[in-house]
């Protein structure tokens, strides 16, 4: 059974344009995807009142699933000092980031969504990891986020250096790849005068 999401009204005031709101964003209709809160800069107006996962709903008077990811981020740029956004949280996001649904600081306006309110408003892209790719998004958003795996630490605080060979290696593109071979079928099959 998909989480169930729960959406959060949430109205962020900074003191000037020249304050960054404090949230880095992922996804837009352009992409197929949700719009989703990858980053809340601490200290910043985001902070405390939206987290990592967050899918947004709506940005002022805006359905999120008929933004762009440009169309997003403009209204963010020009919102002036006040912006209402309304956010769609799993409650185990927010427990895994210190925070349970009952203390957020997130506005108490709690109502739950049918899984028809989740659907999206056109099919999604069939290059994006297969149609349900979008439904996945907005059932675990947290999963879909890039994760970073930092260095381990040794006893006295040092970086493990990487194992011998261990070195980070690309693989070449398909493109490539497919170059050397066409390159290489053409050197064997020359005709030889």
């Amino acid at each position: 059974m998909s989480p169930k999401l729960h959406e959060f009204v949430v109205i962020l005031k900074r003191d000037g344009q020249c304050t960054p709101w404090g949230i880095r964003l992922v996804g837009g209709n352009d992409l197929d995807t949700p719009l989703i809160i990858t980053r809340v800069q601490v200290g910043t107006p985001a902070y405390g009142e939206v987290l990592r996962g967050d899918i947004i709903a709506k940005i002022g008077e805006y359905d999120a699933r008929d933004l762009s990811h440009a169309d997003a981020q403009m209204l963010f740029r020009t919102a002036g000092n006040e912006i209402r956004v309304v956010v769609r949280r799993d409650n185990k996001i927010a427990y895994t980031q210190g925070l349970s649904g009952d203390n957020s600081v997130a506005s108490p306006a709690l109502l739950s969504t049918s899984p028809e309110q989740n659907a999206p408003h056109r099919s999604p892209s069939p290059f994006l990891n297969g149609p349900g790719h979008y439904e996945r998004a907005l059932q675990v958003p947290v999963d879909t986020l890039p994760h970073t795996v930092f260095p381990k630490l040794n006893p006295t605080g040092g970086y493990v250096p990487p194992p011998e060979g261990g070195s980070f290696s690309p693989m070449p593109t398909r493109d490539h790849q497919q170059e050397v071979a066409e390159e290489q079928a053409t050197i064997v099959n020359q005709v030889s005068v």
